[in-house]
């Protein structure tokens, strides 16, 4: 059986969908023109797991070539994979955010599963990188204030090597909002 294949596009993949298997099917997010849409960061991990093909102007991409690609666009690319890779090797499945959350570092949406209810939003740091701690907390906040907080906070610091610690950050009732 072969293997899906998938073109390359600026910042997420397509497949179409009658080349889809159970493999490539949980990391599907949307679907446009036809074609089933999959986030950079899934494709990256696909393709290095040998479970999909990745094509750009019908010539196969190399893995170093998809990183490359993808982080033209998205300076923490390669942090948010590290993190990506790591959830995703334990079971988690996750997601970037459709809209911007303006909080100053990126963020990634995890739940136990495709169908779990229970999520969690991940803010990917790298080790060395200056951060602006007032942008997050008033990110926080906001999303408090609007009741629109779902998710559990988490904050995944990358280190220089590549391995990833995970902290949980949270706001204690009764602290100014």
């Amino acid at each position: 059986m072969r293997k899906p294949v998938a073109e390359l596009g600026r910042k997420v993949a397509y497949v179409d969908k009658d080349d889809v298997n159970v493999k490539i099917l949980k990391w599907i997010v949307d679907k446009k023109d036809g074609k089933l849409v999959i986030q950079a960061l899934a494709c990256t991990y696909l393709l290095e797991r040998g479970s999909l093909t990745v094509l750009k102007d019908e010539n196969r991409v190399s893995l170093d070539e998809l990183i490359l690609w993808f982080s033209k666009s998205d300076p923490f690319f390669i942090s948010k994979y590290i993190v990506f890779k790591d959830l995703a090797d334990k079971g988690y499945h996750i997601t970037e955010p459709i809209d911007e959350t303006d909080c100053g570092a990126p963020v990634l949406i995890v739940s136990e599963g495709v169908t779990k209810k229970e999520k969690y939003m991940i803010y990917v740091i790298e080790e060395g990188y200056s951060i602006n701690v007032d942008k997050i907390y008033e990110f926080i906040s906001r999303k408090i204030k609007e009741d629109e907080l779902k998710e559990k906070l988490i904050l995944a610091i990358v280190e220089r090597r590549g391995g990833v610690t995970y902290y949980t950050a949270e706001i204690f009732l009764g602290a100014p909002i």
